[in-house]
């Protein structure tokens, strides 16, 4: 998103969960995002969260909905090189008794719990013509213990990618995306596979809408995983994005 913009940022995954169980997974952000001096920007994402698990051989079903954990963050930087801070604040329900392989987003409750520190950088290798190759790195540290005892593992994660600027208004896009995630603790304890890593490729497609609009296709697919059966994670789903700048 450009400065003094707004978005949001539709995606639905499908989540690899127990055998017999079907996990589906929906966020739409709301992104607020503005300059606050020369060198410092800060966005505010508001998420809300739907999660719908069915499960065949109890005929058992879980439907969540609601606000998710708000993130405030700011970036210092020129152009091409940013950091990033903020923090994940608890704004999403939490269930009384939190479930193991919490993997942000894709949580079986609307949020945390906790207030989570974000630190980041965002690399710009473009000029605006031709290729244009990006890559970040982002880190979510949770710290402290939720209300039920949960403090969800710290997870990094890398993005590399590139987009080219043809001689026409579609732009595509092609991104490599790394996730690691440590394992929870409930009640002090680490509990067993809820760590994990996952490679993900996602093809886009930019193209504008007019009136200061556009909007940004993806296809998540998965690469490799090394997660059990009770992780839960980002898995392959359509993401759509439509944003305004003002």
């Amino acid at each position: 998103m450009k400065q003094d913009s707004a978005g949001v940022n539709r995606g639905s995954v499908r989540l690899p969960g127990k055998p017999d169980a079907r996990t589906s997974f929906e966020q739409t952000n709301l992104i607020l995002r503005g300059p606050v001096s020369e060198n410092w920007t800060l966005s505010v994402l508001i998420p809300r969260v739907e999660i719908h698990q069915r499960v065949i051989s109890t005929s058992s079903r879980l439907d969540l909905q609601g606000l998710g954990d708000v993130t405030v963050y700011g970036e210092y930087g020129s152009a091409d090189l940013r950091w990033l801070l903020g923090l994940s604040l608890p704004t999403g329900d939490e269930a009384e008794s939190p479930g193991p392989g919490l993997v942000p987003p894709s949580l079986l409750q609307l949020g945390t719990g906790t207030i989570d520190p974000i630190l980041g950088m965002i690399w710009d290798g473009g000029d605006g013509v031709g290729m244009d190759p990006y890559f970040d790195l982002l880190a979510v540290l949770p710290f402290q213990d939720s209300d039920a005892g949960l403090q969800p593992g710290q997870s990094f994660s890398a993005r590399a990618g590139a987009i080219w600027n043809l001689d026409s208004p579609w732009t595509p896009g092609v991104q490599i995306e790394a996730l690691r995630r440590d394992e929870d603790r409930l009640n002090g304890a680490y509990l067993d596979n809820t760590g994990g890593t996952l490679w993900t490729f996602i093809p886009s497609l930019q193209f504008p809408l007019g009136g200061g609009a556009s909007a940004r296709v993806a296809w998540r697919l998965p690469l490799d995983q090394d997660v059990s059966g009770m992780q839960l994670v980002p898995g392959e789903g359509f993401v759509a994005e439509v944003g305004w700048v003002f």
